[in-house]
């Protein structure tokens, strides 16, 4: 956890808080979303990363999502498709290459690559003890108005 969260010191991180377990759930911010935050283009342009004392990794990887694509990325276990995601989203640190969002270089895709811009699911799902529909909407109404409101830029 520290190394994904570099700038929060350790201390921070195990700091107690309130669990609701009765009663109201506190009020959960919701993003705003802006034009900006709408893809409609996402490149990436010679990405890399190598595992520490290894040459696993992903290595000068250039591809190009369009607004409405459908992407799928396979390959062998262990071949980098989850190496490159996550590096992609910075949650590794990236070697070289560069990424654009609608043409924009991403300086700092631990930040940027975040809700409303982005949601991730990790293969291994970390779930609140809540049913699954709950761990989706994260706090938000199910009202399915107030879910196209939010969601529905395609």
């Amino acid at each position: 956890m520290e190394q994904i969260i570099d700038e929060t010191s350790p201390s921070v991180l195990v700091q107690h808080s309130p669990v609701y377990l009765r009663g109201d759930s506190p009020t959960i911010p919701v993003p705003v979303k802006t034009e900006a935050d709408q893809l409609h283009e996402l490149t990436v342009k010679g990405l890399t990363y190598r595992y520490e004392g290894s040459e696993n990794g992903i290595n000068e990887i250039d591809l190009q999502i369009p607004l409405g694509s459908f992407i799928v990325i396979t390959g062998r276990i262990g071949s980098g498709k989850s190496t490159l995601l996550r590096t992609l989203l910075g949650v590794l640190p990236k070697e070289s290459g560069e990424i654009y969002w609608n043409g924009e270089v991403v300086n700092d895709p631990k930040s940027f690559f975040v809700p409303p811009r982005c949601a991730y699911t990790p293969q291994v799902p970390r779930l609140f003890s809540e049913p699954l529909k709950d761990n989706i909407l994260m706090g938000l109404s199910d009202d399915p108005e107030h879910l196209i409101e939010r969601f529905d830029w395609v």
